[in-house]
């Protein structure tokens, strides 16, 4: 009886741990899969904005120069007046898509760009500004020849700079999907190698309360056997009945004194 409900306890604690385990496998799964899931979405949002800002900028300085080509082919003064206010505009989204930029989380690399890049813009800023007032006060064939030998030269400058710090961004945003992709693989790897770490167990604690348990029955069985044997060779009558006083066993020496056979007997009240 003792070795039954032992083993009635390892099975319950098996299972329980197996409950146990498969849960935390569930929970670090789950858990571990949505940190980098959040973790490459952030990546690739930070990396969008990055690039949309930079991209702002490009064309912002790009229009800058257009818009100085216009103006210098505008005979109007009214309608150079309308232009410059588009040419100052963009000066100022340039200005407010580099300080977003700025705030954010740059890398060495793009810091540098950046700062270079700063240098580049204030110094094609500063030949645009002398070229408007040339064409302000109508000196037209000389600010159209400073806007081919000097800020076209310059404004291609700042564009080469911005287009290689766009080709960074996207690099950088390849790598980091690609490393958010190698981190996915392994915690997948990992949540299927604690799953079958769990399987394993639960074999292992099935095998253990199956053998525990056929041993108890072995044992039981043995012990019945003995029962019998000994009941069989004494030399005193003997009866069992269940609770209900119904005959179980009758040995020889019973069978003898009271006329009955076990087997005619067994069942029937004492």
């Amino acid at each position: 009886m003792r070795r039954h409900r032992h083993s009635r306890i390892t099975l319950s604690l098996g299972f329980i741990l197996i409950l146990f385990l498969l849960a935390a496998v569930a929970v670090i799964g789950v858990t571990r899969m949505a940190a980098i899931k959040s973790r490459m979405d952030a990546i690739v949002d930070q990396q969008n904005v990055k690039t949309a800002l930079v991209a702002a900028m490009h064309n912002a300085a790009r229009e800058r120069s257009i818009s100085l080509h216009r103006m210098a082919l505008m005979p109007d003064p009214f309608e150079r007046d309308e232009e410059y206010l588009y040419f100052r505009r963009m000066a100022w989204d340039f200005i407010k898509a580099r300080d977003t930029l700025v705030k954010m989380a740059l890398s060495t690399v793009e810091q540098e760009a950046l700062e270079s890049s700063q240098k580049l813009t204030l110094n094609a800023s500063r030949i645009q500004e002398d070229i408007y007032l040339l064409i302000a006060e109508e000196h037209f064939a000389e600010a159209n020849r400073r806007l081919l030998t000097e800020a076209l030269p310059a404004q291609n400058r700042v564009l080469a700079q911005f287009n290689m710090l766009l080709d960074y961004q996207r690099q950088a945003a390849r790598e980091a999907a690609q490393a958010a992709d190698l981190e996915y693989r392994h915690g997948l790897y990992s949540l299927v190698g604690r799953g079958l770490l769990s399987v394993g167990c639960g074999v292992a604690i099935a095998l253990a309360v199956v053998r525990n348990t056929l041993r108890a029955e072995r044992a039981l069985f043995n012990e019945k056997e003995r029962a019998e044997v000994t009941l069989h060779s004494i030399a005193d009558a003997v009866i069992s009945t269940d609770a209900l006083g119904q005959i179980e066993y009758m040995n020889p020496i019973a069978e003898q004194l009271t006329g009955w056979r076990h087997a005619e007997g067994r069942g029937l009240p004492i």
